[in-house]
């Protein structure tokens, strides 16, 4: 369905007018856009290499873009883009931006519209994350400085802090690019492992769920530590949710070549009851409790990470195969 809105920034490029067609178009309300820089709300429009809205203010003189890609973790939003200029009395004042989304193809129509209402919620959920992710980050500041001498709490402080802060930085991200705008880089798998390890540890044994953890000799990977702590977390916790008393999971990791052409394999298996594996990425999203939507991204993530993810479900039990290049061989 196409879809056309508006909204305006002053010269600063913060927004001050988000009107109705906005709020429908994008899932995204008046009071978590007004007052924040445009591409904190929306991703950045670029043209020729430079910020759109920034060209369009200096020039003073409208930018039309044709056919201009919107990124998401769902896949590309084909559009046109207007931004013109608002002039005042001795300078200009603003812009406003006029977005037509181009109508998704008949036989796509019903997927791409669930992945665009499901990219809206996610888009308007990470904006409500922001203030009680602060206020954590406030109270295990409070907790470190009044038990300083508690060991154990202040390790634990310490990785909720770094996530916390770490989780900031991806909604900003999220909101300000895509997730195939990252940053790709050397990264020890095995240590993002470990962490997981110690983060999912009590929450399994509490549910007396078995686990273990196998670590195989692994070289550097080529990719996002953020996204694909991300991805394997995801898993993890999936399995633990869906597993009853007595059940297991194991996690593995290995090197594995195909073809003369080395991979890391992160395994992912557990004994729980199966999961039902849809044709199409609609169904997947349609999954009681969202788990469908995690699977998705999770398979997004490894898949801008230059890797694939396999799964295998069945009666006994789930085997879910992230495979991720090493570094070196990463191609984009």
């Amino acid at each position: 369905m196409e879809q056309h809105y508006k909204f305006g920034t002053d010269s600063r490029l913060i927004v001050n007018t988000w009107e109705h067609d906005a709020v429908s178009a994008t899932g995204i309300d008046a009071v978590n856009a007004l007052g924040k820089k445009y591409y904190m709300v929306l991703p950045r429009i670029f043209v020729d290499n430079r910020d759109a809205v920034i060209k369009a203010l200096n020039c003073a003189s409208p930018v039309a873009i044709r056919g201009h890609y919107f990124n998401s973790i769902l896949g590309q939003v084909k559009s046109d883009v207007e931004i013109i200029p608002i002039k005042g009395k001795a300078r200009i004042d603003g812009v406003e931006v006029h977005i037509r989304t181009y109508p998704a193809r008949p036989d796509a129509a019903n997927g791409a519209q669930r992945l665009i209402d499901t990219g809206r919620t996610a888009t308007a959920f990470v904006h409500s994350v922001r203030n009680p992710l602060n206020a954590l980050m406030g109270a295990v500041e409070y907790l470190k400085g009044r038990y300083p001498q508690e060991s154990t709490l202040k390790e634990f402080a310490d990785i909720i802090e770094l996530e916390a802060k770490r989780l900031n930085e991806f909604i900003s991200r999220f909101l300000s690019s895509s997730v195939s705008d990252t940053e790709i880089y050397e990264v020890d798998v095995n240590g993002i492992i470990k962490k997981i390890e110690m983060l999912t540890a009590l929450q399994a044994a509490s549910r007396d769920i078995k686990f273990s953890y196998s670590y195989g000799d692994l070289p550097p990977a080529q990719a996002n530590s953020f996204q694909i702590e991300h991805a394997i977390l995801n898993i993890v916790n999936n399995a633990i949710e869906v597993l009853k008393p007595g059940d297991e999971f194991r996690v593995r990791t290995a090197v594995e070549k195909n073809n003369g052409k080395s991979a890391i394999v992160i395994e992912i298996s557990d004994t729980g009851p199966g999961l039902p594996l849809p044709g199409d990425q609609t169904q997947v999203l349609h999954k009681k409790g969202g788990k469908g939507f995690g699977l998705l991204l999770t398979g997004e993530l490894i898949k801008q990470n230059g890797g694939r993810m396999d799964i295998q479900s069945g009666k006994e039990g789930t085997l879910v195969r992230l495979c991720i290049p090493p570094a070196g061989v990463f191609v984009k």
